[in-house]
This record gives structure tokens, sequence and C-alpha cells, in this order.
């Protein structure tokens, strides 16, 4: 059984919590920074922390709509770097530009004045743009620019003593045509440098916020979809995260985050078990397996205690695993070692019984010569049936652990074949008509004995054993030269197969779970045997045919004969 590793949840907060922490530190220095700029400038832009994407943007146009007043120009905006294309890219807000064509203006870093002003992180004045060189002619129509002023938008990152460590150069800002014919001179450089600094400041207080609200919204959709159930409660009872996958496992409502727990989850062995870890403030993990309503689930649930900065506890985490099919396939385990120990123990006693008899006659005085060979054949017909069981369950664990059977291809006649398998059963099948329709001619087909032998002795032992009321029970062969093939239908007219239980039928330690089947002993490995030899080892197709109550037809086709290369590995797989 796969544990559940709660620390790996409340790791991923404690993470989200320090980056959290680093970015308030990065913005109250930036904050700084923007209280030294207003006393220079006298604008107060940028001097309380970006919290939202709405506040980001109207930061930004009172910015702009400023520069524009301040600059005398009729356009300003801003051109911001794109990492994965290596452009800069128009970004909103701007003054004198719609948002749609704004976002449609791309250059790359490389090249005209934006890409100069980018590369240098020195500004730059065009006085005249149909005379400047350095100009690309479509940005010049994009933005319809007569003159401009560009300067880079330039982050810097300072340490506990105010000293600049680092300088990022994140984009450019334009101001286009200055008012009233003039050109824009070395004073507007001054200011328009001082500030892009605001502007820079705003925008890496919006990065930084963006790249980690970011990472929350990875890290919530992760858990939100992971297959585990996760729930957080805090120490004051109230619910901060639950999961879809842990409201579908407690059957909870949407809306129970910011709830009281104990209200909000009717599992009273949830509930106590997040009360007791609350209640202890301890690092402990305690590991339950619960039976919510519908008593055929079952779910491992571990919890853990997550602190704070000082090691308080702020909470508990819980996480849930659905371990139903798990649960399901170790009963069906236990199942098979108490049925498999019942089947052998069944022909043994039979072969004990018939030579403990034997020796017991020392003089050969008590049974004549047609009795004691009535008790050898019984005797071997127990032994073989011990040998097909034991085959059976050393295929499948063979199968199971990835190994490639054996195989001895032979020509055989498959009628004859079968006739075999019939009179072994017979002695079985007391209520039973066994019945073997066979085509005229039927070629001889080519496979391995013992593998065939077993699918037609489950097939058969099954039809036989799920017709309880007796009736016919009917094996057809039939050829097909086109598809070079023969084609095996062994028919009941018993119990039938339920309709919900048909697409797990060949699936290993599957058993018919309805009333009629109750009581029938079986492993659940038997057709899961059957299909990988008939698919895998002999490149042929299986299925089923049923009508629940009204009996079952397994269907399976081989070929005449089989490839010359064998299947490997992969095919196996």
């Amino acid at each position: 059984m796969t544990a559940i590793e709660p620390d790996y949840w409340k790791s991923q907060y404690d993470r989200l919590k320090n980056e959290f922490d680093a970015l308030q530190n990065r913005l109250q220095r930036v904050q700084q920074e923007n209280q030294d700029l207003k006393a220079k400038t006298g604008e107060d832009v940028a001097t309380q922390p970006v919290t939202s994407p709405t506040e980001f943007e109207e930061t930004l146009k009172r910015l702009v709509v400023r520069v524009a007043m301040i600059l005398q120009s009729e356009k300003c905006m801003f051109l911001l770097l794109d990492r994965d294309t290596g452009e800069l890219v128009g970004t909103p807000p701007a003054f004198g530009f719609e948002d749609g064509h704004l976002k449609s203006i791309r250059i790359k870093a490389t090249e005209g004045v934006s890409g100069l002003v980018f590369r240098t992180g020195q500004p730059h004045i065009v006085e005249d743009s149909s005379a400047d060189p350095r100009v690309v002619k479509d940005f010049v129509d994009a933005t319809e620019m007569r003159n401009d002023l560009c300067v880079p938008l330039i982050i810097e990152k300072r340490d506990e003593d105010n000293r600049i460590v680092d300088r990022q150069t994140i984009g450019v800002l334009h101001v286009l045509n200055k008012r009233y014919g003039g050109a824009f001179g070395p004073e507007d450089i001054k200011l328009l440098t001082v500030l892009s600094r605001n502007a820079a400041a705003v925008i890496a207080q919006a990065q930084l916020f963006f790249e980690v609200e970011e990472r929350v919204r990875e890290v919530e959709a992760t858990i939100e979809s992971s297959p585990f159930g996760v729930l957080m409660v805090n120490t004051h009872n109230g619910i901060t995260q639950m999961n879809a996958s842990a409201r579908k496992m407690l059957q909870a409502k949407p809306d129970v985050v910011g709830g009281d727990y104990r209200q909000c989850i009717q599992n009273e062995v949830v509930v106590d078990a997040i009360a007791a870890a609350l209640e202890s403030g301890e690092e402990k993990t305690e590991e339950l397996t619960v039976g919510l309503e519908d008593a055929a689930h079952y779910y491992q649930m571990q919890t853990a205690i997550v602190r704070g900065e000082e090691g308080e506890p702020i909470g508990v985490l819980a996480a849930f695993n659905d371990v139903t099919e798990i649960r399901t396939i170790e009963q069906m385990k236990t199942s098979l070692v108490s049925h498999v120990s019942h089947e052998l123990r069944t022909p043994m006693t039979a072969i004990q019984g018939f030579i403990q008899t034997l020796l017991e006659d020392e003089n050969e005085e008590w049974y004549d010569r047609d009795t004691r060979r009535e008790f050898y054949q019984i005797i071997n017909q127990e032994a073989l049936r011990l040998r097909k069981m034991v085959s059976t369950m050393l295929n499948v664990s063979r199968i199971e652990a990835g190994r490639i059977l054996e195989t001895d291809f032979q020509m055989h006649d498959l009628p004859k074949h079968i006739g075999k398998i019939i009179a072994f059963q017979q002695p079985y099948a007391t209520n039973h008509t066994l019945i073997v329709d066979a085509e005229d001619e039927l070629p001889q087909i080519e496979y391995d004995e013992d593998m065939i032998d077993q699918v037609l002795t489950n097939l058969v032992s099954n039809a036989i054993k799920y017709s309880p009321n007796g009736g016919e029970v009917r094996i057809k062969v039939a050829h097909d030269d086109l598809d070079r093939q023969v084609r095996v239908e062994v028919t009941d007219q018993g119990l039938g197969i339920p309709p919900d239980a048909m697409p797990k039928l060949f699936q290993k330690y599957t058993r018919v779970d309805s009333p009629g089947h109750k009581g029938i002993a079986g492993t659940g490995v038997g057709l899961f045997l059957v299909k990988s030899l008939i698919e895998n080892y002999h490149h042929g197709k299986i299925w089923v045919e049923s009508e629940y109550g009204h009996g079952s037809n397994f269907i399976f086709t081989l070929p005449y004969r089989q490839p010359e290369k064998p299947m490997d590995e992969t095919e196996e797989a």
C-alpha cells in the first residue's frame, strides 16, 4: 500500500509563505525608493504596494497621463520585454493609444531606437522620424510618430545598506510627438528618466505580485486536481482548503471553505481525528481507514500539524487516499488463498484416500483387478486435476511478474483435444449434457497444447459451474479459410453475466458479484489467464456474449499457424 505524504502539501504551504515574505521585503524597498523619488518630482504614484491587477492598471494609467502632461507629449507608451520571443511589446495602459492597437506593436529588442535604448540603457531622442536612420518604419507607421523621446525601464535591486547590487532592464518608455511643434531636449531626458524609475518601480511591484500569485494558482490547481484528498483546518476550526477529491470523499458541499469543519464534515472518524490533532499540537501522523456512506469505498487518512514561522501550530493538514481497489484486491487474494487451499485439498484427499485403501489391502484380496483399475483411474484423474490447478496459479504468477511463458507450438487436432477435455469434465457434470459440435474437415491447428488445455478446461468448467441447474454445455468449432483461423464457442444455459460486470470480466481477481453467483467458488484469475494465453501467446482474440439469466457464450479464435517470429516482451506487456 502506497503511503500518503502530507508533509509534501505542508512544504508547499511553507514555500509559498516564504515567497510572500520575500516579496513583502522587496516591496518595502521599492516603496522607500518611491518616497525618495517623490521628494525629487513631487509625484506620488507608487508609494503603496500593488495588491491586485486592477490596482496595477489604475496606478500605471495615472502615471502615463501625468508623464504625457509633464513632458507635453501627445502619446505615452510602454514596451516591455517578452522573454519567450525576444521582442519589445506594447503593453497597456498607454496614453493616446487604444489597447487593441497597442498590443499589436512589437519590435525586436535588437532593432530600432527601442532596441538601442533597451540594449544600452541610455535614453535617445528622435528629432525627426523621417530623417533618423535608426527608426523602424513599421514602428513609425503604427505609432504615427513625428518625434520621440525613449528611456529605459530599469529595476534596481538594493542591499540592506541601500546600495545598488543589480540592475535589470525590463523594457522602454516612449513619449511621442511634442505638443505645439516643440522638440524634446536634455531637460525632458532628465525628467523622464526620473519618472521612468517610478514606472519601473510600479511594474516591479506588479511583476513580483503576479509571479507569486501565479505560483499560488499553480499550487492551488495542483491540490485541487490531485487524486489525493487534501483538507486543511486552522486552529480556529475553520476549513482553509478542501480540494475536489476530499469534497467527493467526504460528501461535502463546494462552498465549505471558511466553514467550521465540525459542521461541514459529517464523518465522525474524520472529525475526531482532526480534533485530536488540533488538541495535541504535536507533529503526529495518524493513519486511519475510513468507510464512508458507501460501504464499498475505503480511504486512508493521515494528519499532520502545520506550523508557523515561530514553530507554533497554525492548523492541521489531512490527506486522504482512496484504497478501495487495494483493499478489494487484498480481500480477493485472501479469498484466493482460501479457495486454492480448499481446491487443492479436495484432489489431495481423494488421492490419499484411495492410496490408503489400496495399501490396507496388503494381500490384494479385498478388491478385484477392475476395481483396482478404477481406483487407479480416479487417482490419476485427481492428480491431473491437481496439476492443472498448480499450473494455472504458476502461470498467473509468472504473467503478473512480467515473465514470458515458455511455449511449445505443435500441430494438433483441436476437436480431438476438446473430446479429451469433455471426458475429463464429465464426472463433474452430473446434471449437464456436454456436446461437441465440430465442422467436418477441420484443418490441424498450431498451438501450445498445455496452454490451450488450460483455456478449454477453464471455459468448460466455468460453463458447468455457473449452470447450477444443469442444462446443455455446447462446444462449437468452425473454421474460416479466408481469415485462416478457427472459431471456438463454449455456450451454456446458466446464470449469465450482469451488464455491469462485463467490462471487468477478464481482469485478474475479478469475480461476478450478483445474488445468483453467491456461494459459487472461484479464484478470479481463470479468465485473466485465458485472455493472456489466447491473445498474448496465440495471436487470437477472446470475448463473451451474455444475457443475464439466460446463459453465456465465450468465443475465441486461433490462427491456423503461429507467426514465425515469437512475440517479444513489448508485445507481451
